[in-house]
């Protein structure tokens, strides 16, 4: 781990705000998913109790539209099982597996 100190008051204010500002967003972006998960639950409930649809059944492709309200779309998402390449085809799996940095700010303030 690197530790850097800073000697320039006006530069440590200002990382700090910005730190902080990191601090806000991340509370506000965990408490807004919150949100926006509740609201697709209460909708699904919706479905499920008043109009006897299912949206964890619906077939990929479907679309649900409750008028004025939402468009609820069933798409997929493409995932990729690196265990089973790993076990398929170790040779290749090895040759083109790379490490991609990820950036985690976890701010001090």
């Amino acid at each position: 781990m690197k530790t850097f100190k800073v000697t320039d008051p006006t530069v440590a204010a200002t990382l700090q705000r910005a730190a902080k500002t990191i601090k806000q967003a991340n509370g506000m972006f965990a408490a807004a998913k919150k949100m926006a998960e509740a609201g697709k639950a209460a909708l699904a409930d919706w479905l499920k109790t008043e109009r006897e649809t299912d949206l964890e059944t619906l077939a990929i492709g479907e679309l649900i539209s409750i008028e004025g309200v939402a468009l609820i779309e069933i798409g997929k998402m493409n995932k990729f099982d690196e265990a089973k390449f790993q076990l398929a085809q170790p040779e290749t799996h090895a040759q083109f597996k790379r490490d991609v940095a990820v950036k985690k700010f976890k701010p001090l303030v």
